[in-house]
């Protein structure tokens, strides 16, 4: 058989893949037909990946199926494959009934294996899962043959349909007489399928940058401008975020900036920036600035009227008091109470994913992952039942914890504890109050 596969062309073993990819599904991908998987690894590309994981999302309806499918996208192990499993590694909740591990910790696990496989961390491939989407300098460029539109993005991160002689829409105008209908509707078809990824893309982002600035990811400064600067996708989404830029060595100096349209960096006054004399650059936050400026950066943002991917301006600033520093556990707010239902979906617009289910389909704790920083934030409550009623429950403790183990509160990255204690201090105020009958829950 693989003789015979070699004397064929590489487009024509990557259509029988994809033939007997659909094969496989339309007999919902039995394990007795798992040899297909093999195939699909081997000869299918990236014009497969998004059957592979349109199938995952919306077809896929058995856990030893979907993890069949994740191994196809580990396995393809295009950037573009891998960025499709750091979609499903972000999202929770989906355990295998054969063993406990979720869907979403087989897809993180089968992106550390590649990254150590290409020499990289986990954060770093991370940064390199981002499809282009087809934008370059010139936008997202559709040829109608008789003319051409530039689809661009502007400082608020909406879509400008831009037009060869200068003229600015909302979307592709209205088909005129002189224009190819084929071509009109590729073009149409085009801009709507780069909106939609757009979109996702946009959401993946912020949890990237939501967890580079809570873990204080720093980049060398060739890495930064490489996968941000230079990137026209990446540049444009990023125009909002400021960043700190550090000398190396001893050297104390340091400046707050953020990219520009104009293919420039500048900072909150608006001056030119010249990154050549600084070496690492990390995302800035309010708990490391001055209220000046803060301040600045706030009235920069709203007269650029820039649209920021993860809110820094408002970044919380709280921090531990001394008597806490030394713990490893966070009980500070233990005793505050809650509904059940309103307590959980809180915490999953904070990011907190539903923690093991015990017997009973008991839950007592929701977890935050940090992989860049190897932590896990959990968040322990009394008793929740796996259907969320409406009854009262109450909050215990936070802990941080890496490789199963607490570690001290103080050993925990500073803005990653003032998230934390900005989003309990939050949650105690918002809940139905102090109830001293809670207060000792172990």
């Amino acid at each position: 058989m693989r003789a015979f596969l070699e004397r064929t062309s590489e487009e024509a073993r990557r259509v029988l893949a994809e033939s007997l990819f659909d094969a496989w599904w339309q007999k919902r991908g039995l394990k007795k037909f798992d040899w297909v998987t093999r195939f699909v690894i081997e000869y299918g590309d990236d014009r497969l990946v998004p059957t592979i994981a349109t199938t995952y999302r919306k077809r896929a309806n058995n856990d030893a199926a979907r993890a069949a499918l994740l191994r196809c996208l580990a396995g393809i192990g295009t950037t573009y494959a891998l960025y499709h499993l750091y979609r499903v590694s972000r999202q929770g909740g989906q355990e295998m009934s054969t063993q406990l591990q979720s869907m979403a910790g087989l897809a993180r696990q089968a992106l550390f294996d590649a990254a150590a496989s290409r020499g990289l961390s986990y954060a770093d491939l991370v940064d390199e899962l981002v499809p282009d989407l087809g934008y370059t300098d010139q936008g997202l460029v559709m040829d109608l043959d008789v003319r051409t539109y530039h689809a661009r993005m502007n400082a608020k991160g909406t879509l400008e349909v831009v037009r060869e002689d200068g003229k600015k829409f909302k979307s592709l105008p209205k088909q005129r007489s002189d224009e190819d209908p084929e071509r009109y509707a590729e073009a149409k078809a085009q801009l709507k399928g780069f909106r939609a990824a757009l979109k996702d893309l946009r959401t993946d982002l912020s949890a990237r940058l939501r967890e580079a600035l809570l873990g204080g990811r720093i980049w060398k400064l060739e890495r930064w401008q490489q996968m941000f600067e230079e990137n026209p996708l990446m540049s444009h989404l990023h125009e909002g975020m400021i960043w700190n830029a550090h000398a190396d060595g001893e050297s104390t100096k340091s400046v707050s900036f953020r990219l520009h349209q104009d293919g420039i960096c500048v900072d909150a006054h608006g001056a030119e920036v010249d990154l050549s004399e600084f070496a690492t650059i990390d995302l800035w936050h309010p708990l490391d600035a001055h209220d000046a400026e803060i301040e600045a950066w706030r009235e920069h943002l709203r007269l650029a009227k820039c649209v920021q991917l993860v809110d820094q301006i408002q970044g919380p600033v709280a921090t531990l008091a001394a008597e806490e520093q030394e713990q490893t556990e966070l009980t500070r707010h233990r005793g505050y109470t809650w509904n059940r239902g309103s307590f959980q979906s809180l915490l999953k617009k904070k990011g907190f994913e539903v923690g093991p289910t015990c017997d009973g389909g008991r839950i007592y704790e929701h977890t935050f992952a940090l992989p860049s920083a190897d932590l896990i934030v959990v968040f322990h409550h009394s008793i929740i039942t796996a259907w969320f009623d409406d009854t009262q429950m109450a909050i215990d403790r936070v802990t941080f914890v890496n490789n199963g183990d607490p570690i001290r509160l103080d050993e925990a990255p500073p803005r990653l504890m003032a998230w934390v204690l900005d989003g309990v201090e939050t949650i105690a105020r918002e809940g139905q109050g102090y109830d001293e009958a809670w207060a000792s829950l172990r």
